[in-house]
């Protein structure tokens, strides 16, 4: 289902499971840093990029993709 401007329904909400607890940060360019140990694109779903965030790793999401899997899983679209 498509809204009036034939476009997807944006989720408001969605929540993900995490081993860790989340904690508030502030990103910076000089806090990101390619990650050494991973040549290619990471290999687990919605993820774009692997990089170390503070020396930790870490991995930007591709939230579009996952906004259209869970639209897509949810029947809405």
């Amino acid at each position: 289902m498509s809204g009036a401007d034939g476009r997807a329904p944006i989720l408001p909400y969605f929540a993900l499971a995490s081993p860790l607890l989340p904690r508030l940060g502030c990103v910076t360019l000089r806090s990101l840093t390619p990650d050494p140990d991973v040549d290619e694109a990471p290999s687990r779903p919605f993820s774009l990029v692997a990089l170390r965030y503070l020396g930790q790793a870490a991995v930007l999401l591709d939230s579009d993709a996952l906004q259209r899997a869970l639209l897509a899983v949810s029947g809405v679209c």
